[in-house]
């Protein structure tokens, strides 16, 4: 087994060729930092090199990397990229794939076949201005275990601090992050997450589809988004999201917002499932003091949660027609409000019947 402290994978003119590294360079990519290779690792890693038709073009080894370090891949001008087929595990502190640093943007992809990647830290695809992540995963595993929940806290991010972008095609595996998933998080960056199978979860606190000036779209052609917690569509001023379900679920524990504190946010469904889970306190929420809109054409969105609010101190519409369902408990209670100041307007448009009771009502919050 390799214990890695720091790997920079596709760092600017830096090529070690020491004793442990040389392997690595013949794998594509080169490390600045130590490597300490036991014996039969380079026999295990010279597996990867073997044919085969995935997207890593080699076929499946059973190597492992274990460590407290760091995999940058694609940093400070250089262009990087790893690639993943073994049925071992890598066993690391932090992954940033596309990251700027020294003032110069990074490039960096990653190609995950098979295999666990353990992080303990921040998992970024996409860090900083100029720099691009690509993350494409058709099966393995992606484990953040951070120290802790909440908003400072190490999450997944895929588009990250102040015009990083990020682009995550994911057909099969899982990502599973113990505090938050997050996309297009802060001014100028971009996340772009591409869903056709597999599962991405949280199992500590909230999805976040564009944050505080960033922008960010999901495409859901199959698979599964789990959120323990919240799931926001735009939070904050200046942050775009969209999401479009065509097929594939969408699964929320907690609120549900479209366009949050400012941020702008629309949903266009035309299948698969929405389910709004009830923890006690969720709502589901169309315009959350911000513009939202839920377009839904096909598919089903299961209210389990008795609260549902368009237009809450922000203009929303929820458009429901073509074979679209909604199913909403028998005691669920509905709001289509306008609450100055700001002015807000809200609008729900129903061409085809919910199941369920859902009487608009307008009291005060």
């Amino acid at each position: 087994m390799a214990q890695v402290s720091t790997s920079e994978i596709g760092y600017t003119a830096r090529r070690h060729t020491r004793n442990g590294i040389e392997w690595l360079a013949r794998m594509g990519y080169f490390a600045k930092g130590t490597v300490y290779a036991t014996v039969g690792i380079l026999t295990a890693m010279t597996a990867f090199g073997f044919a085969g038709g995935g997207i890593t073009g080699f076929a499946q080894g059973s190597a492992s990397i274990s460590g407290a370090g760091r995999w940058l891949i694609g940093r400070a001008g250089g262009t990087g990229t790893a690639r993943v087929n073994t049925s071992g595990t890598v066993a690391i502190s932090q992954l940033q794939v596309g990251l700027r640093a020294d003032d110069a943007a990074g490039t960096g992809t990653l190609l995950l076949e098979a295999g666990t990647i353990n992080t303990s830290s921040w998992t970024e695809i996409g860090n900083g201005a100029g720099s691009t992540g690509t993350l494409e995963m058709t099966g393995g595993a992606i484990n953040l275990a951070g120290p802790g929940v909440g908003v400072d806290q190490p999450s997944v991010v895929i588009g990250s601090n102040a015009g990083g972008t990020g682009v995550a095609t994911v057909s099969g595996g899982t990502i599973t992050s113990s505090n938050r998933f997050r996309m297009g998080t802060g001014a100028g960056s971009s996340g772009t997450l591409n869903l056709s199978g597999g599962t991405i979860r949280t199992t500590g606190s909230h999805f976040e589809i564009g944050r505080d000036g960033g922008s960010a779209e999901v495409n859901l052609s199959g698979g599964l988004l789990d959120s323990a917690g919240e799931f926001w569509v735009a939070q904050g001023g200046g942050a775009v999201g969209e999401v479009n379900l065509g097929a594939g679920e969408i699964s929320a524990g907690s609120w549900t917002a479209v366009g949050r504190e400012g941020g702008t946010g629309s949903v266009v469904m035309t299948g698969g499932t929405y389910t709004q889970r009830d923890n006690g306190d969720a709502a589901f929420i169309v315009g959350a003091s911000g513009p939202g809109t839920f377009d839904q054409s096909g598919g089903l969105v299961n209210l389990l949660a008795s609260r549902a609010w368009i237009g809450e101190n922000a203009n929303a519409t929820y458009t429901l027609g073509g074979t679209g369902t909604m199913n909403a408990p028998e005691a669920s209670r509905w709001r289509a409000v306008r609450l100055p100041p700001p002015p807000s307007t809200s609008t729900m448009a129903a061409p085809s019947t919910p199941t369920g009771s859902a009487a608009a009502r307008a009291p005060a919050r």
